[in-house]
């Protein structure tokens, strides 16, 4: 996501609050209509153009995807139901061991630090750590 630096420890709350929703199925049939109706309108600009057609090609080679992904997308997309969205947030997203990257100037380090510290939020208690645009971070 994207906002401006001093709104990233709210921004970073939130969506980590929409991912546990989705583990909890705490979602409407409608609100996932909208999604998969705003995938089929903007599938289209994957291929507005010669470049973004061929790196999307690219794309789905180096990912190892079939041959035949963007013919099935779509079809796919229209067949996802609440509960299969629920079966994936549950099955692969652990929050407890979620790793947030944030790239931002030192309003959005003071952001996060204070979402790090507010009891209750997914994130309380966990270490900020700073690392420098070279740096490799292994753990």
């Amino acid at each position: 996501l994207q906002t401006k630096g001093e709104s990233v420890g709210d921004a970073v709350r939130e969506s980590l609050n929409v991912l546990r929703s989705m583990q909890n199925g705490e979602f409407s049939g409608t609100e996932l209509d909208k999604v998969k109706k705003s995938i089929r309108n903007s599938f289209v600009f994957n291929f507005e153009s010669v470049q973004s057609t061929v790196f999307r090609r690219a794309r789905i080679r180096l990912l190892g995807y079939p041959e035949a992904y963007d013919a099935t997308y779509l079809g796919k997309i229209a067949g996802v139901d609440p509960a299969a969205v629920k079966t994936v947030a549950e099955n692969r997203w652990n929050l407890d061991r979620i790793a947030v990257v944030v790239v931002g100037d030192k309003s959005a380090g003071e952001s996060l630090q204070r979402l790090l510290a507010m009891p209750g939020t997914p994130l309380h208690g966990r270490e900020l750590v700073r690392a420098k645009f070279d740096q490799k971070l292994l753990y």
